[in-house]
């Protein structure tokens, strides 16, 4: 189940590139943590979800007045057993 539709996301995401650009964004490597789950669909297979979590920094520009905006956010991202992102969930831990 999605909370939004998939159209929806891919325009608001188009639109945010528009109006910022990305300065900085890096992975604090000692907060990544990967990790499979199976879940059992029947009998005869089973579907594979990978998890991956880590502290991002991240830093942007608005570009129509140049300011910077820095963040530390906390991601959550679920891949599904086709190798596609399913889900991201995005927690913000500071903002300057």
């Amino acid at each position: 189940m999605y909370n939004i539709e998939k159209d929806i996301a891919m325009k608001d995401h188009k639109d945010y590139l528009k109006s910022y650009k990305v300065i900085k964004s890096e992975i604090d490597k000692k907060t990544l943590n990967v990790f499979k789950k199976t879940k059992k669909k029947d009998a005869y297979s089973s579907s594979v979800h990978y998890y991956v979590e880590y502290i991002l920094d991240y830093e942007i520009i608005r570009l129509k007045d140049n300011k910077k905006m820095k963040f530390v956010l906390e991601m959550f991202i679920l891949i599904n057993d086709e190798s596609k992102l399913y889900s991201i969930y995005t927690n913000i831990l500071s903002r300057e």
